[in-house]
C-alpha cells in the first residue's frame, strides 16, 4: 500500500542519515589513525614513502589540467603524495573502508 511505501522510504532515509553520520565519525577517527600510520610507515619503509612522493611529483609535472582519481584504503595517501585532495568520497570495498580521492592537477604556469 501507499502507507507501507512511505514507511519504507522513511526507514531508508533514516538508515542513510545514520550511515552518513557514521561515515563522518569514522573519517575523523581515521584521519588521526592515518597520521600515526604515516609516521610509522616512514620509519619502517622509507623507500615506499619516497616512491609515493615521487609519484605525486610525477602527477603534478605530467598531468597538469587533469583530474586524477585514486581509490585506496590508505587514508593518509594525499599527505604521502603531497597533493591536497579536492574531494574525498567514503566507500566500502566489501568490509574494507576506502576513500575515493579526487585530485585536481593544476597547470604549471609558463615563466
Amino acid at each position: 500500500s501507499e502507507e507501507d511505501a512511505y514507511d519504507d522510504a522513511e526507514m531508508t532515509e533514516d538508515r542513510f542519515a545514520q550511515n552518513v553520520e557514521t561515515g563522518r565519525q569514522s573519517a575523523k577517527r581515521s584521519s588521526r589513525e592515518s597520521l600515526k600510520k604515516l609516521q610509522a610507515q616512514e620509519e619502517q619503509d622509507p623507500q615506499f614513502v619516497e616512491f609515493l612522493r615521487q609519484f605525486g611529483q610525477h602527477l603534478k609535472d605530467a598531468f597538469g589540467g587533469w583530474s586524477v582519481f585514486v581509490l585506496t584504503a590508505d587514508m593518509a595517501l594525499p599527505g604521502q603524495l603531497r597533493i591536497k585532495e579536492s574531494k574525498r568520497t567514503p566507500l566500502f570495498n566489501g568490509p574494507l573502508e576506502c576513500r575515493l580521492f579526487k585530485f585536481e592537477m593544476h597547470q604549471k604556469r609558463d615563466s
